[in-house]
């Protein structure tokens, strides 16, 4: 009962201070409804008019990925020249324990579905600024806990795009070029091959894409190693990467 004295008082003497009232309750309770509230100060009247569905705008900053190589020691053999590896997409999720089959996946760079990205991992670049710098892409803004990469595999399929410059030839995407020449295909992942960056290998655990931000996300190589399989399957790799971002970068 005291409630509605109190409601009472408000809309006969603060007509103003009830229409603020009704705006965040509208605000704080996730109502996806939009409404037309119409205040009449010399009767105290406050009326609802013209209800309608709604949502609010979803807001996007940009995100330009970018892959770092260098410089980096691993257990390699000494005989190997080249490692290639044919990268076809980049997403992100908010959920650190988000899985493949998981929702909330974001495409970070988008035209690698039609245009992959081939990168030898032996490359050395003294350069301060990556050659493998994509475009920026509009992303939810959001805070980012996990990332994931995604591999070509060797067998062609209809669905991924082939490369102009196949530096692996016939044999498919990934592979290893050896001293005297000879290539070799490698394994890259699992099946299908996927490379995930935990939180645990995101500085801070996370990154955040402000809404109208401009963001660059460094993707850096940071250790790898080669498995020897029997005879008769090819070698696996298994290359870790971390990620955080970092300030604009403006190749000459």
């Amino acid at each position: 009962m005291r409630y509605f004295r109190y409601f009472d008082v408000l809309r006969r003497d603060f007509p103003g201070v009830l229409l603020v009232c009704a705006l965040l309750c509208l605000l704080f309770t996730g109502c996806n409804t939009c409404i037309g509230i119409v205040s009449n100060p010399p009767s105290g009247v406050v009326t609802v008019t013209n209800p309608s569905a709604c949502s609010m705008p979803a807001t996007k900053g940009n995100l330009r990925p970018r892959i770092n190589l260098s410089p980096l020691l691993a257990a390699i053999p000494s005989t190997v020249r080249h490692i290639f590896v044919t990268l076809r997409g980049i997403q992100a999720n908010p959920d650190p324990s988000a899985d493949d089959d998981s929702p909330g996946w974001v495409e970070l760079a988008p035209g690698l579905a039609h245009k992959p990205l081939q990168f030898d991992l032996l490359a050395r670049s003294e350069e301060s600024c990556p050659l493998d710098l994509l475009d920026a892409t509009a992303v939810p803004a959001d805070v980012y806990r996990q990332i994931r990469l995604q591999i070509s595999p060797n067998e062609p399929t209809t669905d991924h795009s082939v490369l102009e410059q196949n530096a692996c030839g016939e044999i498919g995407f990934n592979c290893m070029v050896t001293q005297d020449g000879g290539v070799q295909p490698i394994k890259v992942g699992r099946s299908p091959a996927v490379i995930h960056i935990t939180s645990a290998q995101i500085a801070d655990g996370f990154f955040s894409v402000p809404p109208d931000g401009d963001k660059d996300l460094e993707i850096a190589l940071s250790g790898y190693s080669l498995l020897s399989l029997p005879a008769n399957q090819a070698p696996e790799l298994v290359p870790a990467f971390t990620a955080a971002l970092a300030p604009p970068c403006n190749p000459r």
